[in-house]
């Protein structure tokens, strides 16, 4: 475990917006721990080791709660997110998403899931079939990825077709 210091986020990247930014590759070729200055002022820490990583997600002493003091979030609107979505998994500890997974537990058990394959299915081949229609090229995540999910989440919690756009909204919303 090495410890590098100051390196500010968020870093510009360049080519693929999938790859992280060569500020971050460079910060970690000589150390998994690394100081990070955020936009506003506070300074976290950046783990990047694979060791360090799963001692840190495996460590209760670290939270996932980003509405606690302190947690670096890098922009305002990360701040305003997590302040609003105190319901979304991703902003809570270990104890509270168990809590929230046993309570959806049965509406995703396999045979469940496996009744209900044929109308998930009859939902996909409806998006390809626009795809293909529409005569392309196709925005994937507007006419697949985004309805498709919201859609089959309706179905599987029983939730009237008809509501579905209130789902894809919102996931819109957390996908932008």
């Amino acid at each position: 475990m090495t410890i590098s210091q100051n390196l500010a986020v968020p870093a510009p990247r360049t080519g693929c917006p999938m790859d992280p930014s060569p500020a971050y590759r460079e910060s970690t070729k000589d150390a998994s721990i690394i100081r990070v200055d955020l936009p506003f002022g506070d300074e976290c820490w950046m783990v990047a080791g694979y060791e360090e990583v799963r001692s840190v997600l495996t460590d209760r002493r670290f939270s996932a709660d980003a509405t606690r003091p302190g947690f670096p979030l890098v922009s305002a609107e990360l701040k305003a997110l997590a302040a609003a979505s105190r319901s979304s998994a991703e902003f809570i500890d270990e104890q509270e998403h168990l809590r929230r997974r046993r309570m959806l537990t049965p509406d995703f058990k396999a045979k469940r899931v496996d009744a209900l394959r044929p109308e998930i299915q009859k939902l996909v081949d409806e998006a390809l079939d626009t795809i293909i229609a529409d005569g392309g090229p196709a925005d994937l995540m507007a006419a697949f990825a985004l309805p498709v999910p919201s859609a089959v989440i309706c179905l599987i919690l029983g939730v009237p077709y008809r509501d579905h756009e209130f789902f894809e909204e919102r996931g819109r919303v957390l996908l932008d």
